[in-house]
């Protein structure tokens, strides 16, 4: 069956009239087609539909097999591979299985499709425009759609969201990003495109559910991959340190696998999400949380731990994911114990850090090692390229970046420094 090229999409194409339409209007989408049918005995169905089935209607909504008035079983054949009764007949009589077919009817039919029939990608490629680039991700937060529309698609926007709302059950709420992350609380203005205005949303995530409001605080279901890859570092006798914990990705999983965990947020709201998250995922390790500036969260929380680290205490992990700025903070560990009488430092390398950033240099590595080694100033604990991992492309020509180190104990204890020395040496940061 080779006369017609088979390859092409299953899918029958919705009207051309709906090209450009910017307010969602259903009813065009109306369409009769003529197919045709091949109507079998139902015993041949199981091992016909092994030869036909790339050659027949498939479509949502659609069963491409239908059953008959009179019991049998009716395949519904693509008008593009098979345009009339008597072409049908031509082309599978000189087919492997013809004999098969010997007392099969061949009927052309008329077949009501519609908006139903499509999916959301399907319609969508139908009503924009050539030049405006078809809308394939968004992402899922709970029941609301989150998307990062580009300037080509504002004329259709309302559109783009009602008909994701009727394609995805799940939505209640569609929403388009307007402004770029706020650095103070890491949170975006956004507007509705459809449905309800309801951003208290719930997301489950490696094991665990976060109840919060989307529009207050940040999340991103596309790093779902990277906590996980974390988490898994940790254990029972880890203490984390999550500078900028947000409503608590990193460390309610940490927490529920019975790790110590200390939390901590600037945005009051995702202070308040992550301690609700906290207490309703029933955690079995101890944790705190905390609403302070991450700098002040270093230079005492995390200091206080230290200084008190026991044997028992395997590793500590620091997790700082604000990439925008994250790097800028850590400054916040050199000389941090120097003030300690008689610290014993544990018998680790250090604590080991996930520093997360953004870079738009080819050659990220050095880039973002040169940048964290400016701001630490200690030659003894230089990061290296081969520790900076690239997480994942947020915008053409910028990564998302997490660099994994070690920041050694002495350099915390024994180097003597100021402020002064630390500005006069560091080099200037990339914004």
């Amino acid at each position: 069956m080779t006369r017609r090229d088979t390859s092409k999409s299953r899918m029958l194409s919705p009207p051309s009239e709906v090209k450009g339409m910017q307010c969602l209007d259903r009813s065009a989408f109306r369409k009769k087609v003529d197919v045709v049918s091949l109507a079998v005995e139902e015993n041949k169905v199981g091992a016909l539909n092994r030869h036909l089935r790339k050659h027949t209607v498939c479509m949502r909504n659609l069963k491409n097999i239908r059953v008959d008035t009179d019991g049998r079983r009716c395949f519904l054949l693509h008008p593009d591979i098979f345009s009339s009764v008597d072409e049908a007949k031509e082309i599978l009589s000189k087919t492997e299985f013809s004999e098969m077919l010997n007392e099969a009817e061949y009927r052309l039919v008329e077949l009501n499709i519609g908006y139903e029939n499509w999916t959301a990608e399907e319609v969508l490629r139908a009503v924009l425009p050539d030049e405006v680039p078809n809308v394939t991700g968004f992402s899922v937060i709970g029941h609301v759609a989150h998307l990062n529309l580009k300037e080509a698609h504002f004329s259709y926007k309302h559109l783009i969201g009602q008909v994701l709302l009727d394609k995805h059950k799940n939505l209640r709420s569609v929403v388009n990003k307007t402004d770029s992350i706020d650095n103070t609380y890491r949170n975006f203005v956004m507007e509705l495109l459809a449905g309800v205005d309801d951003m208290n949303v719930i997301a489950k995530e490696n094991g665990c559910s976060f109840k919060f409001d989307f529009s207050k605080v940040y999340w991103n279901s596309r790093l779902a991959t990277e906590h996980e890859r974390i988490i898994s570092e940790v254990t029972p006798d880890t203490i984390v340190f999550d500078a900028f914990a947000g409503v608590g990705p990193f460390s309610v999983p940490s927490a529920k696998k019975g790790a110590t965990v200390y939390a901590n947020d600037l945005n009051p709201n995702s202070y308040e999400a992550l301690c609700s998250n906290m207490k309703s995922n029933k955690v079995k390790g101890e944790y705190q949380t905390f609403n302070m500036d991450g700098r002040n969260f270093i230079s005492t929380i995390v200091k206080e731990q230290l200084l008190h680290a026991t044997e028992s205490v395997k590793q500590h992990i620091v997790i700082m994911n604000l990439p925008a700025t994250a790097i800028r903070f850590l400054d916040s560990f050199v000389g941090l114990l120097n003030d300690a009488r008689d610290f014993q430092a544990p018998k680790t390398k250090g604590i080991q850090i996930f520093c997360y950033c953004f870079s738009n240099e080819a050659d990220y590595g050095e880039d973002v090692a040169s940048r964290i080694n400016g701001v630490l100033c200690v030659d003894s604990n230089s990061v290296t390229s081969s520790q900076c991992r690239r997480v994942r492309n947020v915008a053409p020509n910028k990564d998302m970046i997490c660099a994994q180190f070690y920041i050694k104990w002495n350099t915390m204890v024994e180097l003597k420094t100021s402020d002064d020395v630390i500005e006069k040496k560091r080099p200037k940061l990339a914004s």
